[in-house]
């Protein structure tokens, strides 16, 4: 029987529908075909979106209309005008999703309800709450957002009880994410993630259009300045050096027809394989620096990698692969079909949630820090700093819980503001600001104490999405707030915060590394033994980062949390973070 639950790959280039049928996963087909184009074409009446399809050939007369790659622009604000006609990213994601489950209904008789959306593993907080949003105002209700290459590792560990490391390489129209997954029997742990959610085939097409641009300047000036300016003829030429790109696959060369080529000018231009490979190299360096990373996260050599799994419709590039294996020494794997793969794993996912019976267990991660604004001083004669604290480091295993324990300034505070920003530079305005979350009408410190203590904690569900609680640990009040913000929403935040940044002296950087606020040498003897070995502590982990080992990044945490809080004048919080980080490096085997 067919599950209830199905799983969409909502792509950059391509969209695709599934759902587990008798314990196998089936891509659905719209018209008789399984990859719907993720494009829509804006009527000039102000009628309904054309999707995908029925887009491109309305796009025959009249591309200029025809919206493409909208999901890069997602978080954005990006937005395309006809006429005075606004269609935002949100709207154009939203039309293929309904436009899918529209289809599927009239072919199967049940449009989908339930679904699980696939997202780039590196989308932010802000990208995954609105393509949730696009979906429900589809008509879906979205059970689950799943990241694309753990899908797809999904996909590939399916009914296969190995025991194996796999490097995720997803390289679509218009994101890359590669992720490092463990595989151990059934359950399938993905160890660190990285990506670029503004990279993809489209950036091989803007690379290869400007070379052969380029070369037809030469010749006809006025005819290159049309195909980059001018709507319509850009439009039909970007169709050309898309076709082009994938004959190049096969081809050595092949003529590329220029649109709308006058009289006396080229009716086409010449593109060779070399062409195509400049046009990928850069490209092909981006998506390198990222794989790096991710084994450097994970810990591992690529000599410990089994498997190299190959996903999105970019790595049937040759010079992809060919770089890849140089690099690496690894054998792409595209045993699923390269652009199936995700939306295949989707639909397991669902049907997972449906309570079929699937082999394979799938533990995620987050892959961005979050932290939490916190303003330190207390010290007389040294500036006052807005910075982050991480509070949910960033690789760690979903879902997650993470607390941290704060305490008022003084004993008659009444709120705490709690500012919650997505990354780990300690400078807020390098980071996303994700959400706010506020506590109200705090009742006065009992007269035997200086302050109250919050208790701050940062849940993810397996969506990536977060919830905020803060707990007044004296009367166990407690205030909640969701991390999920449409743009608007966003965009007032930051109006908000920056706000209040001018309206405070703030030093910025980094508080617990810039020489300059350092906590002052010449005052050690007004500060107490105890807190003096703690400073110490601090300052030697925080100044031999290369010498802590494989959980380095805890230690580091540790350390960090402990110098903002001498920087604050929280002396027992202070000490508390310096008995933990000598415990830690106790149990690691840390001596500095």
């Amino acid at each position: 029987m067919p599950t209830r639950c199905y799983g969409i790959d909502l792509g950059t280039s391509t969209t695709a529908i599934g759902r587990v049928v008798d314990g196998a996963p089936l891509l659905l087909p719209v018209r008789g075909r399984v990859l719907l184009p993720s494009v829509v074409w804006v009527p000039p009446d102000g009628g309904e979106l054309l999707v995908g399809h029925d887009a491109l050939a309305a796009a025959e007369a009249a591309p200029e209309r025809l919206i493409r790659a909208a999901k890069r622009a997602l978080g954005t604000r990006h937005v395309w005008t006809f006429e005075g006609r606004v269609v935002t990213p949100v709207e154009v994601s939203t039309a293929i999703l309904r436009h899918l489950a529209d289809e599927i209904g009239a072919s199967t008789g049940e449009r989908p309800v339930d679904v699980v959306i696939t997202v780039p593993a590196w989308f932010n907080q802000l990208q995954r709450s609105l393509t949730r949003q696009a979906g429900e105002a589809a008509g879906l209700r979205v059970r689950r957002l799943i990241a694309e290459p753990t899908a797809a590792a999904l996909a590939h560990g399916h009914g296969k009880a190995l025991r194996r490391t796999a490097l995720v390489y997803d390289l679509g129209g218009g994101t890359f994410d590669v992720s490092l997954v463990r595989q151990d029997g059934l359950i399938l742990e993905v160890q660190a993630s990285h990506g670029d959610v503004h990279l993809g085939g489209e950036d091989v097409n803007r690379g290869l259009s400007e070379l052969l641009v380029e070369r037809i300047a030469q010749v006809a000036p006025a005819r290159a300045e049309a195909l980059r300016s001018d709507g319509p003829t850009r439009a039909a030429w970007w169709s050309q050096v898309e076709q082009a790109k994938l004959a190049l696959c096969h081809e050595p060369t092949v003529m590329v027809p220029i649109p709308g080529a006058a009289e006396g000018e080229p009716p086409a231009v010449p593109a060779e394989r070399e062409d195509l490979e400049e046009a990928i190299l850069p490209v092909l360096e981006r998506t390198l620096k990222s794989v790096d990373q991710v084994l450097a996260d994970a810990g591992v050599s690529a000599q410990d990698v089994h498997d190299l799994v190959f996903v999105g419709g970019s790595t049937g590039l040759p010079l992809i692969w060919r770089g890849l294996f140089r690099r690496y020494g690894l054998q792409g794997d595209a045993s699923i079909p390269v652009q199936h793969a995700v939306s295949l794993g989707a639909a397991l996912q669902a049907a997972i949630l449906d309570g079929t019976d699937i082999s394979g267990i799938l533990v995620d991660v987050a892959p961005f820090s979050l932290s939490m604004g916190i303003l330190t001083g207390g010290i007389p004669g040294y500036p006052t700093h807005y910075t982050c604290e991480v509070i949910t480091p960033r690789n760690c295993p979903l879902p997650s819980r993470h607390t941290h324990l704060v305490r008022t300034a003084h004993p008659t505070q009444s709120r705490v503001q709690l500012w919650v920003f997505q990354g780990s530079d300690p400078d807020p305005r390098n980071n996303l600001l994700c959400g706010k979350v506020v506590m109200e009408d705090i009742p006065p410190a009992p007269e035997d104490r200086l302050f109250r203590t919050q208790a701050i904690t940062f849940e993810h569900d397996l969506d990536g999405l977060v919830t905020i609680r803060i707990t007044d640990q004296l009367s166990g009040r407690e205030v909640t707030g969701t991390v999920s913000l449409d743009g608007s929403a966003h965009e007032a935040l930051w109006t908000e915060l920056t706000t209040w940044f001018d309206s405070v002296e703030l030093e910025w950087g980094d508080p617990y590394l810039a020489e300059e606020s350092t906590v002052p040498r010449g005052g050690d003897a007004e500060l107490d033994p105890e807190l003096q070995a703690a400073i110490a502590s601090f300052e030697q982990v925080l100044g031999r980062p290369a010498d802590l080992g494989e959980q380095g990044e805890d230690l580091l945490s540790q350390a960090r949390s402990g110098m903002l809080a001498v920087r604050a004048g929280r002396r027992a919080d202070a000490l508390a973070h310096h008995t933990e980080l000598m415990d830690r490096m106790f149990e690691q085997g840390v001596y500095l």
